[in-house]
């Protein structure tokens, strides 16, 4: 199972395209026709729904399995922790966040997971990197998921794609954190401090 999170603004739905474009490409790696996503989805939405963000989770296979709408809740994040991302792979968005997930670690819920792959920064475990350095603006080519804020930023050239070492974070002035509910304008914004090495062992 796959699923498509959408943000809906306002009652109108953003970058439905993108979202339709990573269904097809999903469907074409794994054999399978992409479902149409409805068109009517601002239709849909609960009147009291109509205002603020919203929400929009598809999970789909081969078929629609599943459209729902709930209120989007921000998270505050204050602390990076860096882990190692192993063998970890998420190319594709799954239902399953399971192999995303380190129980062993306890967190506060202001703080988040870093994954680093033989000392590179991927992502966070539910956003992509952007880092500043002045005005330029960088994120790794070792992501996990290619999210569609991630691709839509490379393609109108707003960021370009490096490779960013751990080692590097204190020459970047700031960490973005985006997804599709989180555009660049809205990123949750982090000094590069807030990264910290508590659970990751730098390799020899």
């Amino acid at each position: 199972m796959f699923i498509e999170t959408i943000r809906i603004q306002d009652g109108h739905v953003c970058h439905l395209s993108d979202h339709t474009d990573r269904m097809r490409r999903t469907a074409d790696h794994f054999g399978f026709t992409a479902p149409t996503l409805p068109q009517d989805l601002e239709a849909r939405l609960p009147t009291d729904l109509r205002t603020g963000t919203v929400r929009c989770r598809v999970l789909y296979d081969h078929t629609l399995r599943e459209v729902t709408f709930t209120p989007y809740r921000r998270r505050h994040i204050e602390r990076l922790f860096a882990v190692d991302a192993g063998t970890t792979t998420y190319a594709f968005k799954y239902a399953d966040r399971a192999p995303l997930a380190r129980p062993q670690i306890s967190l506060a819920e202001t703080d988040e997971l870093l994954f680093i792959r033989d000392g590179y920064l991927t992502d966070t475990s539910y956003t992509n990197l952007v880092l500043r350095r002045g005005r330029e603006l960088v994120t790794p080519d070792t992501f996990l998921l290619d999210g569609t804020c991630r691709r839509r930023l490379l393609r109108e050239g707003v960021v370009h794609m490096e490779p960013v070492r751990l080692h590097d974070l204190p020459t970047y002035d700031e960490l973005l954190l985006i997804n599709a509910m989180m555009p660049l304008r809205e990123a949750i914004r982090l000094p590069t401090t807030a990264v910290h090495l508590d659970f990751y062992t730098f390799a020899p």
